[in-house]
């Protein structure tokens, strides 16, 4: 295992920010006039209270909220819609904060944002240290700023607060992030609860006692190899928590830098620019990453 580029961790700091600051899900079953009650794609990173809008990409009905969330795939919210909603037309819900969404994510610090609610991903440092004679510990920091034009003191400043909670929650939610090089499988037969044994189109990537994820729309569990038993087949160390199927497009991530640690350590809200209409929240993050060293480093003295 060598040291990875921190671009890739970038990345995937990128992916976790727009799937909690820009939560949306389709609609599967169509919505009427007067229903309370929606069929969703995935209730992952819904919750009970959340702002939502629901949308097609030529209308929107605004200032619903959720009430319930009853399952994987259904919601109850507040008040009845106004409108009929389609899955035909694209009907989708989206998370909203204060009537507004995320706008854009950038990396580094832009001279000029277009649109806002915004969000800057900022690289800080890197910290390596051994941890054992032939392998070290990379702990790489982030500033994560979440910016709101304030157009108004008291909504800007509440906008503020609950999107940078929200990718707070997120980050949490995903203390083993995934960066590049991974490689991700289809399941080829269904995973049950207790499965020690998981079919997918080619091993030939894979290593004995490398880590995996099982994932589906709205669950994942962490996973060992602990041996490749033939081209299609590998065998686990510890059988599967759930059932993991076909039907909801279960995949098997398999993944070559070993983070093993991450946290939003520290959140300042009320980071107001004087001059300027804008509030920001800052949340410093790390993540650190094992880096295994098998042989000695080194390269020639003299050439």
């Amino acid at each position: 295992m060598t040291s990875g580029r921190i671009k890739p961790i970038v990345e995937s700091i990128r992916r976790i920010v727009s799937k909690w600051g820009k939560t949306v899900t389709p609609l599967i079953t169509d919505a009427s006039i007067g229903d309370t009650t929606l069929d969703v794609q995935s209730t992952i990173r819904f919750s009970a209270g959340d702002e939502i809008i629901i949308r097609d990409p030529i209308r929107g009905e605004l200032d619903i909220f959720v009430d319930e969330v009853i399952d994987n795939q259904t919601i109850t919210i507040t008040k009845p819609l106004e409108s009929n909603w389609t899955v035909t037309q694209g009907a989708v819900i989206e998370k909203t904060f204060d009537g507004q969404w995320l706008q854009g994510i950038y990396v580094g610090t832009p001279s000029n944002i277009m649109r806002y609610p915004a969000v800057t991903i900022e690289p800080v440092g890197k910290d390596s240290k051994f941890i054992t004679l032939d392998s070290t510990t990379d702990k790489y920091t982030f500033r994560i700023t979440v910016y709101v034009e304030d157009s108004n003191q008291e909504d800007a400043a509440f906008t503020l607060y609950d999107m940078t909670d929200n990718i707070v929650q997120g980050l949490k939610r995903n203390i083993l992030p995934v960066a590049d090089p991974y490689n991700v499988y289809a399941l080829e037969a269904d995973g049950n609860a207790g499965d020690l044994f998981l079919k997918i189109s080619d091993t030939s990537k894979l290593s004995t006692f490398g880590r995996i994820h099982i994932e589906d729309p709205w669950d994942f569990q962490t996973l060992g190899i602990a041996e490749i038993v033939d081209s299609t087949t590998i065998r686990v160390n510890e059988g599967l928590c759930k059932d993991f199927l076909l039907a909801n497009n279960a995949s098997i991530v398999f993944y070559n830098r070993w983070f093993y640690n991450s946290w939003p350590h520290n959140t300042a809200y009320g980071q107001v620019f004087k001059g300027t209409m804008l509030k920001a929240a800052v949340i410093d993050w790390y993540v650190e990453e094992e880096i295994l060293h098998p042989f000695t480093p080194g390269e020639p003295n003299i050439f």
